[in-house]
């Protein structure tokens, strides 16, 4: 039987894939396409593919964790039916009618794909003929609405932690500098979405550009560890222009390897405080 810790970096695994592929194309192109769609509907066209590809994470998250354990094609995408539910990424606006709501409660998702994979593998493993009825009903439909009932707890976490970040834009400027570019290093290389924190509390000035380097320092830090293991140069590259989260089983495993990442980020963050940098406002 796989043990809790196996399930939890298999699942973190899973995670780490699915954010890497699901937001590749955003980071990459996002910005370049979002400053030529004005000019061009092709490029209005394209920034929609890749704000989709963006919106299909939780999904994505349950088809890689449940592909961690070789299952077929039944169980998997049931394991991503339960995870998009499970997020909360889709929102019934009307009878019928429904919408996406960003890339859902990461977090949850992940629970909830591991969870699946678990009941899967415990109590419907052995239904062998039935198996295209019985899994899908399960686990979509039940798992989904554990997930839907866990997720207003499991996002009180995500909260929790802007309301702290929230607490450290009052602070003086240098202190705040410090925690804020150390919070924004550790919340990269964690399931919860820096973008949604940011946006949540509104973060501006000083504190825009202290959470930028701290994501900035750990992709970075990253990808010269990356390479240093490695030695490929792609797998470097995705930490720096797809996401540091890619780092989410190798943290879990080993937590001190952010340690360089905080001693750099703080630093920067208290330089960007002291000589009050800010991230620049668009017009």
């Amino acid at each position: 039987m796989t043990s809790i810790k196996d399930y939890t970096v298999k699942t973190l695994n899973g995670m780490s894939i699915a954010i890497a592929i699901a937001l590749l194309p955003s980071a990459v192109l996002g910005e370049l396409l979002l400053f030529l769609s004005p000019y061009t509907p092709v490029a209005l066209t394209m920034l929609d593919i890749v704000n989709f590809c963006a919106r299909m994470l939780p999904f994505t998250i349950g088809i890689c964790v449940a592909s961690q354990y070789k299952m077929d094609a039944i169980s998997t995408l049931s394991v991503g039916f339960a995870a998009t539910i499970a997020s909360g990424v889709i929102v019934n606006i009307d009878k019928g009618s429904y919408t996406f709501s960003g890339t859902g409660d990461v977090i949850n998702a992940g629970l909830i794909s591991g969870l699946s994979v678990w009941i899967i593998q415990k109590y419907l493993s052995n239904f062998k003929v039935s198996a295209v009825i019985i899994i899908p009903i399960v686990v979509s439909i039940v798992g989904g609405l554990i997930g839907v009932l866990l997720l207003p707890y499991v996002s009180l976490i995500s909260r929790s932690i802007g309301d702290m970040i929230n607490y450290f834009t009052t602070l003086q400027p240098v202190l705040m500098g410090m925690l804020i570019a150390m919070a924004f290093t550790s919340i990269i290389v964690s399931p919860i979405s820096t973008v949604g924190i940011a946006y949540s509390i509104g973060i501006t000035g000083i504190a825009s550009a202290a959470a930028n380097i701290g994501v900035s320092v750990a992709a970075i830090v990253f990808a010269i560890f990356c390479y240093h293991d490695k030695k490929t140069l792609g797998l470097s590259l995705i930490q720096l222009v797809g996401t540091p989260k890619m780092q989410l089983a190798n943290f879990a495993k080993k937590p001190q390897m952010l340690i360089p990442c905080l001693i750099v980020s703080g630093v920067m963050g208290i330089i960007t405080g002291a000589f009050g940098y800010e991230m620049p406002t668009k017009a």
